[in-house]
């Protein structure tokens, strides 16, 4: 089971793309705490699964150290795996000594190298935050800790994913998830083109470095495999600041996939929006049909094109180029 916690929409950066934070800066308060417990415990026991992944988002989630700290200290099960996804700019002193000590995955959002970083990553100074993460991120490696690096990929820097790839890599870091900007309206065939060259260079990438990890997806394990319904709702869940539940980190703020809040569990709609992926009738023609995600990540579908059903256009691309690439057997 997978709870995405949303403690605060507060920022201390001001990237260009973000939308955080526009209805004001939220928080979720201690008082919230015994809430949330209860609700995760209730969907625990529905779902009578053991393990489960509690993910701390943003903003920035350490601008909200005391709630995240809390909940961790207070929060009682043998089979729980606790994330933080940040900025890294706060990766320091009692905040990183915690997060080091309770053994919580860190994911530090990268954009690319130094100069595409500070181009879209900046504090609210105007200034890059590249050399305040990079020394943070060295603080972690020297504490024999791990680290994921989550970099976002755009239509204006695909051209230099490979070389953002060795810069980060050249620091230390031995796990690198990419992931493209979905939402951007500047893809078309050309910068596709050039992902796809990229993706090659990368592949060959992993091979010259096989004790890093270059996360692009699983799709040569789900090739032959069909796409699994999405379990939002169900053994998925996201609690905004506000306490309202969703089924999806794509849905929190979209008031028609509200499920509940965590201040009235009796009214909850558990699995409400589970829908049979076979409903979209305008992929029936192709391929991937079975295995394409948009089959999966229907709240993705949504937030692109306002229909469960329909991927954008990207989307779509971006999943014929990912399996194209498997069956050309450029994987193996």
């Amino acid at each position: 089971m997978v709870v995405s916690i949303w403690v605060t929409n507060d920022c201390n950066m001001h990237c260009d793309y973000c939308y955080v934070g526009e209805k004001g800066i939220l928080n979720l308060s201690l008082q919230d705490y015994d809430y949330i417990e209860t609700f995760i415990y209730r969907a625990q026991e529905r779902n009578k699964e053991d393990n489960i992944y509690i993910k701390f988002f943003g903003g920035e989630p350490l601008l909200n150290f005391e709630f995240l700290k809390y909940f961790i200290e207070h929060f009682k099960s043998e089979n729980v795996i606790y994330s933080v996804t940040t900025n890294g700019t706060l990766l320091t002193g009692e905040k990183l000594d915690f997060l080091v000590k309770n053994n919580v995955e860190l994911f530090v959002s990268v954009d690319g190298g130094e100069k595409i970083h500070d181009n879209h990553r900046k504090l609210k100074s105007g200034i890059g935050s590249w050399n305040v993460i990079k020394k943070n991120l060295f603080k972690v490696l020297e504490k024999n800790r791990n680290i994921k690096v989550r970099m976002t990929y755009t239509p204006e820097t695909v051209c230099a994913l490979t070389d953002s790839i060795k810069q980060i890599s050249e620091l230390g870091i031995k796990s690198i998830h990419l992931c493209p900007d979905y939402f951007s309206q500047n893809w078309n065939t050309e910068n596709l083109a050039i992902l796809r060259q990229e993706f090659t260079k990368i592949i060959e990438l992993r091979k010259r470095l096989p004790d890093i990890e270059i996360s692009t997806g699983n799709y040569k394990e789900t090739i032959n495999k069909d796409c699994s319904r999405c379990g939002g709702g169900e053994n998925i869940f996201s609690i905004s600041t506000e306490g309202d539940i969703y089924p999806c980190t794509y849905a929190v703020g979209i008031e028609k996939f509200r499920i509940g809040s965590i201040f009235n569990l009796e009214k909850i709609k558990w699995g409400s929006y589970l829908v049979d992926a076979s409903s979209r009738k305008l992929c029936k023609g192709c391929k991937y049909f079975k295995v394409c995600y948009s089959g999966r990540c229907i709240y993705l579908n949504y937030k692109m094109t306002e229909n469960l059903y329909i991927p954008n256009g990207f989307f779509c691309a971006y999943q014929k180029m990912e399996y194209k690439l498997v069956e050309d057997g450029c994987y193996d």
